[in-house]
């Protein structure tokens, strides 16, 4: 799922013609990832306000991070099975 933010977000970035499309779907995306997980709320405040501001370079630099919170929170579910 992080990595279909990431993908949306990048679309957005390279894709100016559809890019209100895109930061849509991201957006839908992201929230639907803060539904599952919780703690990447901070996360997405702050890709969101990057991505508000038109700062999606920054917005995407930033939703790295996300792919790793989902790699640490998977890792955690893993290990406690």
């Amino acid at each position: 799922p992080a990595s279909l933010v990431y993908y949306a977000l990048q679309c957005a970035y390279l894709f100016e013609d559809n890019r209100v499309e895109f930061l849509e779907r991201f957006e839908q995306l992201l929230r639907d990832y803060v539904g599952a997980a919780p703690s990447a709320t901070p996360l997405a405040i702050d890709i969101l306000t990057l991505a508000g501001q038109g700062d999606l370079y920054g917005a995407l630099r930033t939703a790295r991070k996300l792919r790793e919170h989902e790699e640490e929170r998977m890792g955690a579910m893993l290990r406690s099975i």
